[in-house]
C-alpha cells in the first residue's frame, strides 16, 4: 500500500551579492547562514572592508 508522503514543493536558494563589485561573491547555498559567511569572507579580503554585501533569496516551486 503506498504511503502518503508529503514533500515541500518550495525550495529557497541563497547567494551573497556584492553591490559594490556588482557580482556574486559566493556559490548558491541552501542556507542563509552559509551565504552570510560567503559575504563575510568577501569583506575580509584586503580593500573590501567597506563593500556592501546583500543576500539574494530565490524561491522555486516544483510540481510533484
Amino acid at each position: 500500500m503506498p504511503q502518503n508522503i508529503k514533500h515541500n514543493p518550495f525550495t529557497f536558494i541563497y547567494r551573497a551579492d556584492c553591490t559594490t563589485c556588482e557580482k556574486y561573491v559566493g556559490p548558491k547555498r541552501k542556507s542563509k547562514y552559509e551565504a552570510e559567511a560567503d559575504g563575510e569572507d568577501h569583506k575580509a579580503l584586503p580593500n573590501n572592508e567597506d563593500h556592501i554585501v546583500k543576500i539574494e533569496v530565490t524561491q522555486s516551486y516544483y510540481i510533484i
